[in-house]
């Protein structure tokens, strides 16, 4: 991975006997840790930032009804589609 971003990540290495290894490693802002929400869509997980989230909802299967021969869940009086890729 390091050599697909093409800066060098590790810019120092210490090893100190009886103090251990220091290394530090550097990062370029689109690799640094974001608070997420992780989404998983079959097989793939995406992480979303929560600064583009602007509300997140848990619907269990009790939740999950059928109108008019869709599946659709009920959040703030409001009936939405859930629409399935799975075969």
């Amino acid at each position: 991975m390091a050599d697909e971003i093409g800066d060098p990540l590790v810019h120092l290495i210490r090893n100190a006997v009886d103090h251990g290894v220091e290394v530090i490693i550097r990062l370029p802002l689109t690799l640094a840790i974001i608070n997420g929400l992780q989404v998983s869509v079959g097989d793939e997980i995406f992480i979303i930032p929560l600064g583009s989230v602007v509300e997140a909802l848990k619907v269990e299967s009790t939740g999950i009804e059928m109108l008019q021969g869709r599946k659709v869940m009920n959040a703030q009086n409001e009936p939405f589609t859930i629409e399935s890729n799975q075969m």
